[in-house]
């Protein structure tokens, strides 16, 4: 079967705070419209409602191409199913007349269409540690939110034993690693089973307003500080946990950030980066928009504008601008990844995948600069989502949908080694 393809327009790092099971009236016309457009082979339509920077990766005649391709392969829709609502995007379990596939939309304020992704579904699975482990819930109250985790243990451990906090990437993230409707990795939830293997126990959690997790706060309200409190809250709940001999924090992508920052905040006795930005978000987030130059050339004064720290007025159709999430921008921007790093004390390892499509090696060289006796692995061939992967965007972009793929053994042995060295 020819791969199958459409472009979805959505940054892979940019904050995605909303999260919901509920069906947006908006998404449930515009997805019935499609079905009917789509079985007609009206490939005008669609092209009609899709917006600018979606008409201008996906002109017309490559709109009817990629829609007969789709249809050639799969056949008509027959019916489809709400799953999920993470931020601007709702997925769908869409049965064609050849099989069963998942239909990802996104909506911009205006309601054109601003993305579109047919691809591979796969129901969520039950995830099951490894026989040699116990996992039991963690909730803690906080006056603004309710955290929910997992603490993985290994089982008839002796004394005390390391405990690592991992702490969640950027979206709307749980605390196996994945984000309803754009990631099922499993990512978080390999790792920790890799690590309580090795005799460290993990806890993982659910980002506020994620999964299990609450939050008082609106879109509008939440802060970047507010992630590092409950990161901060988190490390202070296992440091007076006398089961454990030693505190080390672990944060992926956004989560670095979040995660050095809290270690710092509560004198946490190790500190490990997972694929962390080495440069303020704003030029990371740029430095990702040059992959679609439409998007990119309209971002970049807007950018500038929330570094700066003032509101822009026109979001220009783009999710990441709306008003909503402008303030938590702001807050995030105020934050260099350096500058943080150099505040820490205790030993920091810096790990880093070379095929990783939104993070580069750079990133990670710029860390070591910030902090010269910090120890850093690059992992040859791991991705952003800690898994083996080729360098090939389409191909690497597939691991994020494949829960079933291993975590990179490299980066388990690179943290277990850390971990037990860490006095």
């Amino acid at each position: 079967m020819k791969k199958l393809f459409t472009i979805l327009l959505l940054p892979l790092l940019f904050p995605c705070l909303l999260f919901a099971q509920v069906e947006p009236a908006n998404y449930k016309e515009a997805v019935s419209q499609f079905i009917n457009q789509f079985n007609q082979a009206d490939a005008e339509s669609i092209f009609n409602k899709f917006n600018a920077q979606m008409q201008a990766a996906l002109p017309l005649e490559k709109t009817r191409t990629t829609m007969n391709q789709i249809k050639a392969q799969l056949g008509d829709i027959k019916s489809v199913e709400f799953k999920s609502f993470n931020s601007s995007v709702a997925l769908y379990k869409t049965t064609f007349t050849n099989g069963v596939f998942g239909l990802k939309i996104s909506l911009d304020a205006a309601n054109k269409m601003g993305g579109l992704l047919v691809q591979p579904f796969q129901e969520e699975k039950i995830l099951t540690v490894d026989a040699n482990l116990t996992e039991t819930p963690v909730d803690l109250s906080l006056p603004d939110a309710s955290l929910s985790g997992s603490l993985l243990m290994p089982k008839n451990s002796i004394g005390k034993i390391p405990v690592v906090l991992i702490i969640a990437g950027s979206g709307a993230t749980d605390r196996n690693g994945n984000s309803a409707g754009l990631i099922n990795a499993n990512s978080y939830f390999l790792l920790a089973n890799a690590l309580g293997k090795a005799g460290i126990a993990t806890l993982r959690y659910d980002k506020r307003a994620i999964g299990k997790s609450t939050s008082a706060k609106s879109e509008a309200d939440t802060r970047f500080d507010d992630f590092v409190n409950d990161a901060s809250a988190l490390v202070k709940l296992l440091k007076d946990d006398p089961r454990f001999s030693k505190v080390i924090v672990l944060g992926h992508s956004e989560g670095a950030l979040i995660g050095m920052v809290a270690a710092e905040k509560e004198k946490a006795d190790g500190y490990v980066s997972v694929s962390g930005a080495g440069n303020k978000a704003e030029k990371v987030i740029a430095e990702q928009l040059k992959a679609t130059p439409e998007i990119y050339t309209a971002s970049v004064a807007k950018l500038d504008s929330l570094a700066k720290g003032f509101m822009v007025s026109d979001a220009g159709n783009l999710p990441l601008f709306r008003r909503s999430v402008q303030p938590y921008l702001i807050s995030w921007f105020k934050y260099n990844p350096q500058t943080e790093l150099k505040k820490l004390k205790v030993p920091v390892l810096i790990v880093q995948g070379t095929t990783d499509i939104q993070v580069s090696v750079a990133d990670a060289q710029n860390l070591k600069k910030a902090k010269p006796d910090a120890t850093l692995v690059l992992v040859d061939g791991m991705n952003h989502a800690l898994k083996q992967a080729p360098a090939d965007r389409a191909k690497n972009l597939e691991t994020y949908s494949n829960p079933d793929l291993p975590i990179d053994p490299k980066l388990v042995e690179a943290v277990v080694s850390f971990v037990n060295q860490v006095k």
